[in-house]
């Protein structure tokens, strides 16, 4: 479903999908059946999928087809209760995805647009790490936070995280509304981005970044997620999926002349409307 209790300015949901149906128990169902035979790792997200009431029995039925990872993406704040993280860590939840894009009350709940939010996702970490489950954070860069990104890896770090993935923020929905408030250009945001990923390294973390391309992150290429990902089919808000495909795009000659083309899945498609390809350096 796509309901949340966050209002997330860059979220790449528009407030008219935020309201369209939610997809029905017997659907999911029937998607994780349909893929079994191809993986054994199930993602489960939304909007925010902490607040479906039958929860727990979507995890029962992942449980019992036999997927051994189920992976929650969420922004946490329901976790704060602790009760019901122990419940979905001992029911069978081995990791979860939280939204982790500030690294202090005020600037946190200015991008959620939800006041509280940050001490409850903060309360809902410790939980998931007082009963054992794997922590990714996932920080979307945006103009608003991307002076303070190695701060807020730090924080993330401070707070238990196995493993930290940063997204360049996608031009889509509330995000797109939100343009000129908050998409910077990416050659902006890179010194910020090695730095943090530089932290990682001293650290021993696990770093990711998507939705730059490689030819920008020279030196640092073997942290772009794009690299890492494993094919995934989302089955989640159909009509917003739908347009994937085209949600990236190359330069015609600047990326066919480059020698990372291959692994290279180009930059989002409304960022190069207004951007354009000039800040893209094919690699010789």
């Amino acid at each position: 479903g796509c309901k949340c209790n966050n209002n997330c300015t860059f979220c790449v949901l528009s407030d008219d999908l935020k309201k369209s149906e939610t997809r029905t128990k017997e659907e999911i169902f029937s998607d994780m059946e349909k893929h079994l035979d191809e993986c054994n790792f199930l993602t489960l997200t939304g909007g925010e999928p902490t607040m479906r009431k039958d929860l727990f029995e979507l995890i029962k039925k992942a449980k019992e087809l036999g997927f051994n990872q189920i992976h929650l993406q969420t922004n946490g704040r329901l976790l704060s209760y602790e009760k019901f993280c122990r419940r979905l860590i001992q029911r069978g939840v081995t990791s979860f995805t939280i939204s982790f894009h500030a690294h202090n009350e005020d600037l946190w709940d200015s991008l959620s647009q939800a006041k509280g939010s940050f001490k409850q996702t903060i309360e809902g970490i410790k939980n998931i790490k007082k009963y054992g489950a794997k922590l990714i954070t996932n920080t979307v860069i945006s103009k608003k936070n991307y002076p303070h990104l190695l701060d807020i890896t730090k924080k993330a770090i401070e707070q238990g995280s196995d493993q930290i993935q940063m997204v360049f923020v996608r031009p889509q929905g509330q995000a797109l509304k939100n343009f000129d408030d908050l998409i910077p250009k990416m050659t902006e945001v890179i010194p910020q981005v090695i730095q943090s990923t530089e932290h990682c390294k001293t650290k021993n973390k696990i770093i990711l970044i998507e939705g730059i391309p490689p030819c920008l992150m020279e030196g640092y290429e073997e942290y772009v997620a794009e690299k890492h990902m494993p094919v995934i089919e989302v089955t989640a808000a159909k009509e917003f999926y739908a347009q994937k495909e085209k949600s990236k795009i190359k330069d015609k000659i600047k990326c066919t002349n480059c020698k990372l083309n291959n692994e290279c899945t180009g930059i989002w498609t409304n960022y190069a409307k207004r951007y354009g390809f000039d800040e893209l350096q094919p690699v010789k």
